[in-house]
């Protein structure tokens, strides 16, 4: 009888741990399988979710340069070593950096900066279009000179050009570099559209 109780005894533990996993807890149901890897997936999609929000908010490096050069309005016929009319850095020139491609007297201003001694510029920024206004005449209000209200084509001319930043960047995944801008000094008069007298040679 003693012997019989033994073997009920060992047969008891053995079907207990046929129940039980190895660190001797119930098996999970299948309602705890599904908890568990909801779990997992809604902590990888708040992984990927921080990783996408973080790369958003990432800033990147744009640089560029300024220079500045005057035409010739006729005259003395320019000299070889004379420097007056050849690109210079342009120094403390005012920089508009506004959202988007269209320049406009209401669109979105991101930042104003200026040049620095050499006419470089940097500023940073997030991924997107960006437009780049250096033309004083764009970073305000267009409003056409008295003398152009006969002149109807270039009056259209300069409406078009006013809605065009002078530089368009896609900032993407890296750093914009090397950017470069001429200011041109037009003759008495001139404009980008009818630059008037003198020719616009380097």
């Amino acid at each position: 009888m003693k012997k019989l109780l033994s073997i009920l005894a060992l047969l008891i533990a053995i079907t207990g741990c046929n129940n039980h996993n190895q660190d001797g807890n119930s098996p999970a149901s299948k309602e705890e399988m599904i908890s568990i890897k909801k779990k997992k997936d809604d902590s990888i999609a708040k992984h990927k979710l921080d990783s996408i929000e973080v790369e958003k908010n990432k800033l990147y490096e744009v640089s560029g340069k300024v220079l500045y050069r005057k035409m010739w309005c006729g005259g003395v016929q320019i000299r070889a070593n004379d420097n007056s009319y050849k690109s210079t850095p342009f120094i403390n020139k005012k920089i508009v950096v506004i959202h988007g491609d269209i320049n406009s007297d209401t669109c979105k201003r991101i930042m104003e900066l200026r040049t620095d001694s050499k006419g470089e510029f940097e500023f940073s920024a997030k991924a997107g279009k960006y437009g780049i206004v250096i033309e004083d005449w764009k970073q305000v209000k267009f409003v056409p000179s008295v003398d152009l209200n006969d002149d109807v084509q270039t009056m259209q001319c300069l409406k078009d050009e006013y809605k065009k930043p002078d530089l368009v960047i896609q900032v993407i995944n890296k750093a914009v570099s090397n950017l470069s801008y001429t200011v041109i000094g037009y003759c008495s008069g001139g404009n980008p559209c009818n630059p008037s007298m003198g020719n616009n040679r380097p």
